[in-house]
C-alpha cells in the first residue's frame, strides 16, 4: 500500500475537496482522483460518495479513517525517529480561540520559543467547535479551547482551568434603569458580540430564551478588544470571559453588572488525536501548560 495515497486521502479530508487537495500537494486534479481509485480498489471499498455536487466520507472511509491515521503517524514517527532526542526542529499546528491566544498562552509561547527557537510554528485562532472538529479530523495537533463536549473517543482530554463569565457596560448605564434578571421582557440595550457562534454567547443565548429576555438590537465585531471597544464607547453590552476584562474592570472604564446563568464559568482544556504520534515539538508545548492556563 502505498502511504502517498492515504497522505492524499487525509489531504482531501482536511482541505475539503479534491480540487483543493491537488493544489494543496501540487497535483494534477486527474491525479489525486487516480490515486483514491487506486486505493478503494486495493481496500475493496468506497471511500468517498456524491451527496449532491459534493464529495462526502463514505461510512466505509468513516471505519477506516482512524487505521489509515494510525498508519501515517506510524510512518512520520520512524521518518522522524532519528531527531528524538535531538534539537526540536520540526513544525507544530495548534488552534486556539482568540481570547485564549490574545490574553492566557501568551508567556507560554514566549517560553516555548526560548526553548525551541527552530521549530515552525502555526497558531490558528478558531471557534471553539471548528477546534474540536479539526482535531479530530487530523488537521490540527493540538486544540487549546473551552470544553464544548461533542468529543468522540478518539480524542485525548485534559483540563487547563475554569475561567469566570461577565455581563460587561459602560459605567454610564445606570443599573436602576434595568432588571438584566426579570423574564419576559425586551431591555432598551444594544447586544454586543464578537462571534455569535461562540461557547459564552451561546450560553448567554440559552439563559436569555430560557427568561424571555430580548435586547433591542445585536451587534458582531470582529475581534475581542473592537468588542471591548465598542462597549467602552457606549454602544452596547458584552458578555465575555471575565480575564479578557479584567483590566478594564479594575480601572473602572467598564463596568460589571449582575448577571446570573446557570453556567457561570467556563472550563478551557487542551486536546488532541488519541491516534496522532505526540512529536518532541508537541510534548515540549504540553509540558509548559500542564499546570494549567
Amino acid at each position: 500500500m502505498d502511504t502517498k495515497h492515504l497522505v492524499t486521502f487525509k489531504t482531501i479530508l482536511e482541505q475539503g475537496n479534491f480540487k483543493k487537495a491537488a493544489q494543496k500537494l501540487n497535483y494534477a486534479q486527474s491525479t489525486v482522483t487516480s490515486q483514491i481509485q487506486q486505493l478503494e480498489e486495493e481496500l475493496s471499498v468506497q471511500l468517498f460518495e456524491k451527496v449532491g455536487r459534493r464529495m462526502k466520507l463514505s461510512q466505509a472511509g468513516k471505519d477506516l479513517l482512524p487505521s489509515i491515521e494510525s498508519i501515517l503517524n506510524s510512518a512520520d514517527f520512524m521518518k522522524n525517529y532519528q531527531h528524538n532526542g535531538k534539537s526540536l526542529s520540526s513544525s507544530l499546528q495548534i488552534a486556539v480561540p482568540e481570547t485564549i491566544l490574545t490574553y492566557r498562552i501568551q508567556p507560554f509561547l514566549e517560553k516555548f520559543r526560548v526553548m525551541a527557537p527552530d521549530v515552525t510554528l502555526s497558531l490558528q485562532y478558531l471557534n471553539c467547535y471548528e477546534i474540536r472538529d479539526k482535531v479530530e479530523d487530523g488537521s490540527i495537533e493540538l486544540g487549546i479551547h473551552y470544553n464544548v463536549g461533542g468529543y468522540s473517543q478518539s480524542i485525548v482530554s485534559e483540563a487547563l482551568g475554569e475561567f469566570p463569565l461577565v455581563l460587561i457596560g459602560n459605567p454610564k448605564i445606570d443599573l436602576q434603569d434595568y432588571d438584566f434578571e426579570k423574564p419576559k421582557q425586551k431591555i432598551n440595550l444594544c447586544l454586543l458580540t464578537d462571534d455569535r457562534q461562540s461557547v459564552y454567547q451561546k450560553i448567554l443565548d440559552q439563559h436569555l430564551n430560557q427568561k424571555e429576555i430580548s435586547f433591542n438590537g445585536l451587534m458582531e465585531v470582529g475581534s475581542i478588544e473592537a468588542l471591548k471597544r465598542s462597549v467602552l464607547s457606549n454602544l452596547g453590552i458584552a458578555f465575555l470571559p471575565r480575564f479578557t476584562v479584567e483590566d478594564e474592570l479594575d480601572k473602572g472604564t467598564l463596568k460589571e453588572i449582575p448577571f446570573e446563568t446557570s453556567t457561570p464559568s467556563l472550563k478551557a482544556v487542551h486536546i488532541h488525536h488519541k491516534n496522532k504520534w505526540l512529536s518532541p515539538e508537541l510534548k515540549c508545548f504540553l509540558s509548559l501548560i500542564e499546570d494549567g492556563i
